[in-house]
């Protein structure tokens, strides 16, 4: 793996494309796989491609270089392409970024790495050469860009998961992947209250501010209204106590705090799934009056 400043070169008429990369060789493969394909987000390159054929280009590595000094080193040779345009295929002449103020490449790059997948291999290789590279960290600027970019994209039905819900397969996979020494908090590890009190008050701000907005979907609030919710649950149940020979009559909110039950538990026998919680099982349910009131046995308990 090399690092450095490569050319491919036109055998035709001498005219190239300069670039730099961690890895030469990798990036080399990329960019004829990406040509062959006729995909390459440099539409310059691209089209003499087109033109001419593979067999007519070739490529050489023009410096072999440090990694601090990639982008001083590219840039020497972009500005030597700037002043001499015609003579390469080069598109940006700034060696920090692409230029994607060019809507023609960008929708060249999108086309490019859409349904890209690197295999096991590749990602070993990419891992490798990032290991021991400082980057600089971000500005409090740049976040602000950042932020402002993204706000509001993906809220409610502009998020890719809106509507959506994980299959119990990838659930259990996300809980093994956080089970005892995977889960960060191994060890009795805890939040401190200071920590605790700041993404308290954090969350506050942003949702007083409208910062952040909650899009529910019509199945997400019916899954937790009526019976799915003890809290505003207004059904009438009766409960009968197999032991104590206790009878409750009234609402599920009042029979938890009554008797200290298991909310999970509770719901569980409503639904048929339990057969009963602490010895008491569901004998009735009734919808709520029409009119609001209360049956005048309501609190009865016998």
């Amino acid at each position: 793996m090399k690092t450095g400043i490569y050319k491919i070169i036109n055998k035709i008429d001498g005219r190239y494309y300069v670039g730099r990369s961690l890895n030469i060789l990798g990036r080399i493969r990329l960019h004829f796989k990406l040509l062959s394909e006729g995909k390459h987000f440099n539409y310059k390159l691209q089209r003499a491609y087109n033109q001419f054929g593979k067999e007519n280009f070739r490529w050489e590595i023009v410096e072999s270089c440090l990694v601090e000094e990639l982008v001083g080193r590219e840039q020497t040779f972009l500005d030597e392409c700037k002043s001499f345009p015609d003579s390469n295929y080069n598109i940006s002449y700034t060696s920090e970024s692409v230029d994607v103020s060019n809507e023609d490449i960008r929708k060249k790059i999108s086309v490019a790495n859409k349904g890209r997948k690197f295999t096991e291999e590749h990602k070993l290789k990419i891992s490798l050469a990032l290991k021991g590279i400082k980057r600089n960290p971000i500005s409090n600027e740049t976040r602000l860009k950042m932020s402002k970019a993204h706000k509001g994209k993906l809220l409610g039905e502009l998020n890719p998961m809106f509507g959506k819900r994980f299959s119990d397969e990838q659930k259990e996979k996300w809980s093994d992947m956080r089970k005892g020494k995977l889960n960060s908090n191994f060890g009795g590890k805890h939040m401190t209250e200071n920590v605790r009190d700041k993404i308290s008050n954090t969350l506050k701000q942003k949702y007083k501010s409208g910062i952040i907005k909650i899009y529910r979907s019509p199945e997400s609030i019916d899954k937790v209204s009526g019976v799915n919710n003890y809290s505003s649950d207004k059904t009438i149940y009766t409960f009968y106590n197999t032991v104590t020979k206790e009878i409750y009559l009234g609402y599920r909110i009042e029979f938890k705090k009554k008797y200290n039950l298991n909310p999970n538990c509770l719901s569980a026998v409503i639904k048929g799934k339990q057969s009963h919680t602490k010895n008491w099982v569901l004998k009735q349910k009734e919808p709520p009056l029409s009119d609001g009131s209360l049956r005048s046995d309501f609190n009865r308990v016998g």
